[in-house]
This record gives C-alpha cells, structure tokens and sequence, in this order.
C-alpha cells in the first residue's frame, strides 16, 4: 500500500531525525578535546569567582564580619603556623640564625607568613566556600605544583628576572627556617598565579587552605638536611624546579637530576 508506505518512511524519518541528534551530542560531549575541557572549566570557575566578587562589592560593611569569622582566622592561619611548628620540629634551635644577614632574612620571612595570612583571609571571600575533597585536594597540589614549575624555571632562565625576583632565596644556604625567604616580586607574582589558578578551576577555600598548609610544610622540609630533591637545585640550580610536592614535570621536561649527577657535573666542569 502506497498510502502505508509513505506512512512508514515519514515515521522512520521522524524518529531518525529525533535519535539522530542527541545521539551525535552525546557522542561530542563524550568526547571533548583537552582544550575544550580546560577553557570550559576555566570559564565557569572565572564566573564563580566574579558572582561572588559582586556580591561583595554590593555589601561592602558586611565584609569586615565576614573576614573576622573564627573559623576563617584560624582556616587563614593555619599555613603559617604549620610552618612555624614544621621549623621547630626539624631544624630546632641549632639552626637560629646567628650572622645579621641571617636574623634580617627570618624576619622577611616571618613578614611573609604574616602576608600569607592577611591574603588568606581575602582569598575567603571569592572561592568557593565548600567542603574539602580528597580530588580537590589533588588537583590543588598538581596545580600549585605546575605553577611554581613554570615560574621557577622562568626566573632561572632569565638573569634579570632572577635578579628582581629568586636571587634573594638563593642568597642565603639552604635551611629550613628560610624556606620562604623571597623577593616580595617572587612571592606576590608566583602566589597571585597560584591563587588564580585555583580560581579559575573552582577549588574551594577549604582544599586551597589544605593545599597551601601541605605545601608550606613540604617546603620547610625540601629546606631541611631530610630532603635531597630540591638540595639538588640548590647545589646547582639548572635542575628540579618543580617543589613541593611531586617531580613530574622534571621528568617530563628533562631537567630532573640526582645529587651525585650534579656533584660529578660541578666537579668536572671544575676541572
């Protein structure tokens, strides 16, 4: 029957046309390319952070209340005072400063944890105030660690950069109540990209005040006669950027070394 026929081709094409989109969106959305996800991400933690940014704006006196909240105080100075406890666990009073030099370098660093601090607290106010994740965590230190990769291999790989901005980590011997001795041009840029990064993915402020405790502490011990990672880099500074917490990009990129490799390297360029 040609009046059946035609029935049926009109249905056949009505249901392939209502399958056949969603089908292929689905199979689009299964597989997005890396790029795709990480502009996708970046844009949604980019407007996550603006609400919120606006939001504040918009209530200016209520801000004061919101930052002297006990729980953001002590959520803000947690770092600080793990690096504190993290010095006098590992280097103890053997390692007070003596020289003038040395006594003026802990007390930029105590600036620094006072600085880490007080932007602590207003980081509280644009990210996301949610509950700590195992994954965010992660993410976090992945991220921080891709940072400090980047810029530290940046300012080794550039004289003048270095000069404004990691000659002062590098003027002191490595100890570990020095660990965050650095140029206040270190320090600003390197934590401003760390905390736009964090942003820009939607890491919540609880994961990013864990994140930054752990990396504060791993630091104070990559500082300490414990660790030979970053005593590496200190003994010549053209190898393992990467610090604190993994060495994955060292051995992506190639600049991954071990001790002995640079002593034996040193020795013979010596000779």
């Amino acid at each position: 029957d040609p009046n059946h026929l035609c029935s049926s081709l009109a249905v056949g094409a009505l249901a392939g046309s209502v399958c056949t989109e969603p089908c292929e969106g689905r199979n689009l959305r299964r597989n997005p390319s890396i790029a795709d996800i990480v502009l996708e991400q970046s844009t949604m933690g980019l407007n996550a952070v603006l609400t919120r940014l606006v939001y504040h704006l918009q209530r200016l006196d209520e801000i004061p209340a919101l930052l002297l909240r006990p729980e953001i105080l002590l959520s803000a100075a947690l770092p600080s005072v793990a690096y504190v406890i993290t010095v006098l666990l590992v280097a103890g009073r053997k390692s007070v400063p003596r020289r003038s030099s040395e006594e003026a370098a802990l007390e930029a660093t105590g600036w620094t944890l006072f600085s880490q601090f007080f932007i602590n607290t207003l980081v509280s106010l644009v990210l996301e105030p949610s509950a700590p994740s195992m994954l965010q965590v992660l993410q976090g230190m992945f991220l921080l660690d891709t940072v400090e990769y980047f810029c530290h291999r940046a300012m080794h790989m550039n004289r003048r950069l270095y000069g404004i901005a990691h000659a002062t980590h590098h003027s002191m011997p490595m100890s570990a109540e020095l660990a965050l001795y650095n140029a206040a041009a270190e320090a600003g840029c390197t934590g401003f990209l760390i905390f736009l990064t964090f942003a820009l993915t939607d890491v919540g402020f609880a994961s990013f005040i864990i994140v930054t405790t752990l990396a504060d502490v791993k630091t104070v011990w990559d500082h300490s006669r414990y660790s030979t990672h970053h005593l590496k880099h200190h003994v010549q500074p053209d190898c393992n950027y990467e610090q604190p917490f993994f060495d994955v990009w060292d051995r992506v990129l190639g600049t991954k070394a071990t001790l002995e490799e640079k002593v034996s390297r040193t020795k013979s360029k010596a000779q």
